[in-house]
């Protein structure tokens, strides 16, 4: 199996400018993320970024990591079953998060993770094609 270091050194030595994680669901993206998060903080003064988590039967919340702030993107609904896009959340703090960082001095930016929820929400969308033309991106895609 292949080590976070390794895959680190080989994603640095390609010379590539961006490391997308995907994978099934539980796999470890965010795990393998994380662990290439702690290298990346090594290098570089600041690592801004997003981070999504779901709190289970209730909603999806996106955290701008450089100010702490919160906001709900996704809600449960009971009786589909499904986790319902809010755009609000995004228009409020994804878009004005990702500006935010675009303007920061720094070369990487971290995103973890983009899922089904930023489907139909094309401003958030614009943004994150800014931040990928812009900055050098690690970020997990579900």
């Amino acid at each position: 199996m292949l080590t976070p270091n390794s895959i680190w050194n080989s994603f640095l030595n390609s010379g590539k400018k961006h490391l997308v994680l995907t994978g099934s669901h539980r796999v470890g993206k965010t795990t393998r993320f994380q662990a290439f998060c702690a290298y990346l903080k090594r290098q570089v003064e600041t690592l801004p970024g997003i981070t999504t988590y779901v709190v289970p039967g209730e909603s999806v919340m996106l955290r701008d990591n450089n100010t702490n702030v919160e906001t709900v993107i996704g809600k449960y609904d009971a009786d589909l079953k499904i986790m319902k896009p809010i755009s609000e959340g995004f228009a409020v703090l994804g878009c004005p998060a990702l500006k935010n960082m675009l303007e920061s001095g720094g070369e990487w930016i971290t995103i973890d993770e983009l899922g089904f929820l930023e489907s139909n929400e094309i401003s958030f969308q614009d943004a994150i094609r800014k931040v990928f033309d812009s900055k050098r991106v690690l970020a997990v895609l579900r």
